[in-house]
Order: structure tokens, then C-alpha cells, then sequence
């Protein structure tokens, strides 16, 4: 065996070298690695880290407590102030007004119309109907009248734009102004149910629908 001091060649079993006197008795522990040097200690500390983020992300507030969106489909006999409280009507007659956050929309009438010329008539089949809206914007800052959509027993139907007094595309009303006018659409004669939709909010699904009754 060689001695672990001098490198010399020595015999088996002694205690001491001969030649540096270097007690061989004593055998050196390996020594162990610092827990902080193991790999598996990084790996447990980043699960822990994960853990904890996840935690403290996902403890939010239930939304079961989160007040209800002020976007939704109203309707009230109020004038001057829009209503704090929601219902479940979405479905609007002649008389009934609408909120859809700052604009009050008054639907006012439904009707046939026949005022247009032998160019730009419906076609075989079809008709023009058209309905009038009042908007009042009642919030504090500009306002967009959203597009309205038309379906005749389900089925959408086409605008009309050949009319003088049509309602324009996404009209912007000043805080507390007012504007009235018409949409229009061409729908098949002997159509039973015709609705028309409203965006209440632009961004979400949430619609109010005019039943048209000529």
C-alpha cells in the first residue's frame, strides 16, 4: 500500500510510516456535501416557491361579493336619473326604455314604411320596416350609439340605407345631449317575428331586443 503522506511503498497493517512517521491509523472520513450543494435541494425549494405563488395569487375575493356589472340590460319609468337596480327584462315594446351605462334609449314606434322610390324599393317579397329611437347620454362623458341588428323569424335581415332621416353608425352623443331618429331594415312580408337587437355593451353579449309589432 502506498503510504496517503509520503507516497512510499509500505507494508500492510502498520500503524506508523517508516520513512514520515505518519500515523495510519487514523482513516479520513469522506466528507459529506453541504445539503445546500445537493440538486435536490434547489428542485424542493422551487416547488415550495411555486406552491406559495399559487397560493397567494388564487386568494383573491369570491366573486360572489363582486358587485353586479353596471352594463346591464335595464329598464325603468325614471327620466332624469339612470336606475341602480337591474332586471331580467330584455325584451322592450313601444314605451319602454332602455340604459346601457350612460345613454338612455327610448323606443318610440315601429311601423311599415313606404316612402321610398321605384329605385330603391325592397325586393320581391320583402318589405321595409323601420323603428324610432330617442337617446339622451345621461353619464358624464361621451357616449357611442351602438349598431342595432334585425331578424325576421330568426332569420337576419339586411339594413335599409336609403333613407334621408336614418340614424347614423355609431353616433357620438355629448354628455347630456339628446338625439332622435330611425333604423331601418328590409324584411320578408309574411315574416310572423321580427326583432331587433341592440348592443348594450360592445364588448360582452349582453343585447336588448325590440319586438316589432306592425
Amino acid at each position: 500500500m502506498l503510504c496517503p503522506n509520503c507516497k512510499k511503498e509500505i507494508a500492510e497493517g502498520v500503524q506508523f510510516c517508516p520513512d514520515c512517521g505518519a500515523n495510519l491509523s487514523q482513516k479520513t472520513a469522506k466528507q459529506k456535501k453541504p445539503v445546500t450543494k445537493k440538486w435536490w435541494f434547489w428542485v424542493l425549494i422551487v416547488i415550495v416557491a411555486i406552491a406559495l405563488i399559487s397560493a397567494v395569487s388564487g386568494g383573491g375575493s369570491d366573486d360572489s361579493d363582486t358587485p353586479a356589472n353596471n352594463d346591464s340590460v335595464v329598464q325603468s319609468d325614471e327620466t332624469t336619473t339612470a336606475p341602480e337596480t337591474t332586471t331580467v327584462k330584455t325584451n322592450f315594446v313601444p314605451g319602454d326604455s332602455v340604459y346601457d351605462g350612460k345613454l338612455k334609449i327610448t323606443y318610440v314606434s315601429a311601423e311599415e314604411w313606404n316612402g321610398y322610390d321605384q329605385y330603391f324599393g325592397p325586393k320581391d317579397g320583402n318589405k321595409i320596416i323601420r323603428l324610432k329611437f330617442d337617446f339622451v347620454n345621461e353619464g358624464d362623458t361621451d357616449a357611442y350609439i351602438n349598431s342595432f341588428d334585425c331578424y325576421a323569424d330568426n332569420q337576419a335581415a339586411e339594413d335599409y340605407f336609403y333613407a334621408d332621416d336614418q340614424l347614423p353608425l355609431l353616433e357620438m352623443l355629448s354628455t347630456g345631449r339628446t338625439t332622435s331618429g330611425y333604423i331601418y331594415f328590409e324584411v320578408p312580408e309574411n315574416a310572423e317575428n321580427i326583432e331587433v337587437e341592440y348592443e348594450v355593451n360592445a364588448w360582452s353579449d349582453k343585447k336588448a331586443i325590440f319586438e316589432v309589432v306592425l
